[in-house]
């Protein structure tokens, strides 16, 4: 009926839509629908699949293969397909039969077996950059996609990557990541997916994943009764995979080279299959690079004669030839030099994620950006998705060699340009800013390539704006690293009496006071006040700013005594409305805090809530801070009920401005875990600690001071909780 385009009805609906409309594969999966609803076999389903494979198979008379089940209640559907993030193989792709035939049965194999871990069901494709991983994989899906309900395709660089896709996932099936107005923890987000998921058989490929600790983190806790165990595909330039089956991919064989460059269809003679050999041997059989011959010839086909020329010439470079003519074709282009300038910009960041905000900004000048972009696609020099652009590592290497070896100088000044305009864009990033930490993972990518190679003062303010904009969003320890960094080369350059250094200096000892680590940073305050003392343009205010940041890592009486004369400088100076002043008085209630000075806290807190609200809102980090710190007052004085109710509104007002797992979100969580203690709740309370100690673990580490509290906190409700029980029983 289908293949003759006749109509039939179920439930008052034509399978063909109205009028016709559907398309051949929408009316198969109506036809089977109707097919659930009336079958009586009780055979077990193997999956939806198109039109022309359903034909073929009927047409064959394997039947077995069509076996439909009957669905556990009279209304239950299917879940819909699931196709995450796919994309398809270049349409160049050639070769690798005998590794797309073993990943199979590898696949088959294990799903036949009835495999219950998710690890064994797993297989790893390694191999050096440019080999043709990822195209492997996918080219696996586009001739076996039909084998899986759910085929999904994550990006698995780094956690952050692996967990957007994750997000991205949840909104598709769909699934709620929010309860009662918090994003809930990333494994429960992970075990909900799992659990739509794995009703059904899936296909799940973690793309450049790094190791199996990585691996633990993208899968579920624990498999639970009904699940079908996914199959795995894993691509990842890592051998060490412990029991999961490893296949190492290599470079093409000469033929499959030859196969792939026949697509230029050349005229058949010696003279050419010689070319194409030398080509071959030049490339390393690596598809990447075979690939930007394709490329290069099919947009000017004077390469490959020019290459036919002088072959032996051309086999006796390395893979930067290929590229080099590559770039060289494409300054030709219409747009071209502007594609090349988003290369030379694309080539110092992230290779996974660059995001196009950065690109638009870093080029805001050029208004035919998207053209240039669009030249850069076709060359399969990068690769375009939702809101980021994405190049391959290797490409990025050869870009920055080509610019070292046709221009030095001019290499130096992308740098400057770059960092110079990044510097400007983090100075007024929003923390709330959605790609914030893809923008920041840029910024420490730029950082590392090129920081340590041009020590400057642009440099170094670049990194010390960076590293305030890291500690912001709670990467401490990477911004300790880079603030090092920074206090090093300033040393170098001005040496370590200059203002510029000491500037550097003052950014590394908030770095480690925000890590937690107040010797060090105390130390370095000490330095700084004494180099202050001897210098005559610094001012009285840096002075009493250093004297400050000191008083924060001694919170004793002697820091009470600096914040007062701290205040009072800024009283007389900046007066009592000024942010700097209010902070001031807000830092003086800490050492309160910590002098056990509860009821002058409370009052001095109070009265700064109201005149904070009043000047800048209900949901500004200052208000939020205060409100944070006025709730751990009430709990010191035992007012559960009132500091309950103030750390869930600043808690709420967090997650939606910083995020779940932002510090300062992760702090108020940790006050409402002691008054849940206070309150006798210890099951929610442990739950709670849980759930921030996780996040501490993976963000800050075990020996993190934050870390090591929250150990005393769960002890201490472990302790209680058994003396609960023990009275109850006695």
């Amino acid at each position: 009926d289908v293949k003759a385009g006749r109509w039939f009805n179920h439930g008052g609906g034509p399978v063909w839509g109205e009028n016709g409309s559907l398309s051949i594969d929408e009316v198969t999966q109506n036809v089977l629908r109707y097919l659930y609803a009336h079958n009586t076999t009780g055979h077990s389903n193997q999956g939806y699949m198109n039109a022309q494979t359903m034909i073929t198979l009927v047409n064959t008379g394997d039947h077995n293969n069509l076996r439909l089940n009957q669905p556990s209640t009279s209304n239950s559907i299917r879940p819909k397909k699931i196709e995450f993030n796919i994309q398809e193989c270049v349409a160049t792709f050639t070769g690798r039969e005998d590794v797309l035939e073993e990943l199979h049965k590898n696949i088959v194999h294990n799903r036949s077996n009835n495999i219950s871990s998710v690890l064994s069901q797993a297989v790893v494709i390694c191999g050096m950059p440019g080999v043709g991983k990822t195209e492997t994989v996918r080219r696996y899906i586009q001739l076996h996609r039909d084998c899986f309900d759910h085929v999904l395709w994550i990006n698995a660089e780094s956690y952050p990557n692996a967990k957007n896709c994750f997000l991205r996932l949840a909104t598709i099936i769909p699934i709620d990541v929010n309860y009662n107005g918090k994003q809930k923890a990333d494994e429960d987000i992970l075990d909900a997916i799992y659990d739509h998921v794995c009703q059904k058989f899936t296909l799940i490929a973690y793309d450049n994943l790094e190791s199996i600790e990585s691996l633990h983190q993208l899968t579920p806790r624990a498999m639970k009764t009904g699940w079908r165990v996914p199959a795995i595909i894993i691509t990842t330039r890592h051998r060490n995979w412990k029991t999961i089956s490893v296949r190492k991919l290599e470079g093409l064989t000469p033929s499959e080279s030859l196969s792939l460059l026949s697509l230029l269809e050349f005229e058949e003679n010696e003279d050419n299959r010689q070319c194409a050999r030398c080509i071959t041997d030049l490339c390393q059989g690596m598809p990447i690079v075979l690939q930007r011959v394709i490329a290069l010839v099919r947009h000017n086909r004077d390469a490959y004669a020019a290459l036919n020329k002088e072959p032996a010439e051309a086999a006796s470079q390395d893979v930067y030839t290929i590229f080099a003519m590559t770039f060289q074709q494409l300054a030709t282009k219409t747009h071209g030099d502007l594609a090349l300038q988003c290369l030379d910009v694309m080539a110092l960041l992230n290779p996974d994620n660059i995001p196009t905000v950065l690109l638009q900004h870093f080029l805001k000048k050029e208004s035919k950006l998207a053209d240039a972009l669009i030249l850069l696609h076709d060359y399969n020099l990068v690769t375009r998705a939702e809101g980021f652009y994405q190049i391959h590592r290797m490409i990025q290497a050869v870009k920055l060699e080509y610019n070292t070896r046709q221009e030095p100088e001019n290499k130096q000044q992308i740098i400057i340009r770059i960092m110079n305009s990044f510097t400007e864009f983090l100075t007024d990033l929003p923390i709330n800013t959605i790609q914030i930490h893809e923008i920041l993972d840029n910024a420490i990518r730029l950082n590392e390539q090129a920081a340590s190679e041009y020590e400057s003062e642009l440099c170094i303010t670049f990194q010390i704006t960076l590293v305030s904009k890291l500690m912001e969003v709670g990467k401490h320890v990477i911004a300790v690293k880079i603030s090092e960094e920074a206090y090093k080369s300033s040393g170098k350059i001005w040496g370590d009496g200059d203002p510029r250094t000491l500037k550097a200096k003052y950014s590394l000892a908030n770095a480690l006071k925000d890590q937690g680590e107040n010797a060090e940073a105390e130390k370095l305050y000490q330095d700084i006040l004494e180099a202050q003392a001897k210098i005559e343009s610094v001012s009285e205010l840096d002075t009493l700013t250093t004297k400050k940041n000191l008083a924060a890592v001694w919170k004793n009486q002697a820091a009470e005594d600096l914040y007062q004369e701290f205040l009072a400088t800024k009283m007389k100076t900046l007066g009592p409305n000024n942010p700097d002043t209010l902070k001031t008085i807000h830092n003086l209630g800490l050492v309160w805090i910590n002098l056990r000075k509860y009821q002058e806290a409370k009052e001095l807190y109070v009265d700064l809530v109201e005149t904070e609200m009043r000047i800048f809102g209900p949901d500004h980090p200052d208000t939020l801070r205060t409100k944070h710190n006025l709730g751990m007052v009430w709990i010191n004085l035992g007012k559960f009920e009132d500091a309950h109710n103030l750390c869930q509104d600043v808690q709420e007002r967090r997650m939606k401005l910083l995020g779940p797992n932002h510090p300062d979100t992760l702090m108020t969580k940790q006050n409402i875990v002691t008054i849940l203690i206070g309150q006798g709740k210890y099951t929610e309370a442990l739950k709670l600690c849980e759930d921030i100690f996780d996040v501490r673990l993976k963000t800050l580490g075990p020996d993190h001071p934050h870390t090591r509290m929250l150990w005393h906190l769960w002890g201490k409700i472990i302790t209680l909780s058994w003396w609960q029980k023990l009275t109850a029983m006695f």
